[in-house]
């Protein structure tokens, strides 16, 4: 069979035709069998979708927080050993007040300058707080330690000792102010100065004796004046 070159161009192009039909409907037939993958994923897809919820407004911010842990009582002997030691600082801050203040010769009425004069009754009044406190405190041990505490609470005879000075001194420093004449007043407030000076001693005597009865308790009563603050 003879076939011219124009046939055999046209037999091409014809081929060629066909392959580029038949290239075209596989791409066709590719294109759809994606989508149609794309649509069942697309399917599974909106089937398996997590779906986040939105938190209360109402709720946020109201996490309870931790109980705050109840705070151990003082036991009530630290208390009482601790209005003890108050007591005693404020005596012992009135006897140095007394002391620095007290200044005359025993032998000598004139010596009582007018310092003594203008600052004894103010002192006198401070005795007189201090010495009801330390009464006060030393008469309020608990119950249960009453026994333990014998050796403080003894010491309220020095704290009448101490009340009885200053109330001494104070009827001299009324006698005083009270006089018609100088040498009657500074008769009286020589007499003053020495019952202030009866006063300093007695006030000396009693914290030096409270210091001793301190260091003979022992047991809870020790214990208590070891740990209240005021004691350190």
């Amino acid at each position: 069979m003879v076939m011219h070159w124009a046939d055999q161009v046209d037999t091409r192009l014809c081929l060629g035709k066909h392959d580029r039909v038949t290239s075209a409907r596989g791409v066709l037939a590719m294109l759809g069998g994606a989508v149609l993958l794309m649509g069942v994923l697309g399917g599974c897809a909106g089937d398996d979708s997590v779906v986040v919820p939105t938190p209360d407004p109402s709720t946020a911010g109201t996490t309870s927080a931790p109980p705050t842990p109840t705070p151990t009582p003082t036991p009530e002997i630290v208390t009482w050993a601790g209005s003890v030691c108050v007591a005693r600082d404020e005596l012992f801050a009135t006897v140095g007040e007394i002391a620095m203040n007290l200044d005359y010769d025993p032998n000598s009425p004139q010596s009582v300058g007018e310092q003594f004069q203008a600052q004894v009754e103010a002192q006198m009044d401070k005795v007189d707080a201090a010495s009801r406190k330390l009464g006060t405190a030393l008469g309020g041990v608990p119950l249960d330690y009453i026994e333990a505490a014998a050796a403080l609470t003894a010491i309220q005879a020095k704290v009448d000792v101490l009340t009885a000075a200053r109330d001494k001194t104070m009827g001299h420093v009324n006698a005083a102010q009270d006089a018609g004449d100088p040498v009657s007043a500074g008769l009286e407030w020589f007499k003053a100065a020495g019952a202030a000076k009866e006063a300093l001693d007695a006030g000396t005597e009693t914290l030096d004796a409270l210091s001793q009865a301190r260091g003979a308790v022992d047991g809870d009563v020790e214990d208590a004046f070891a740990k209240a603050p005021e004691c350190q």
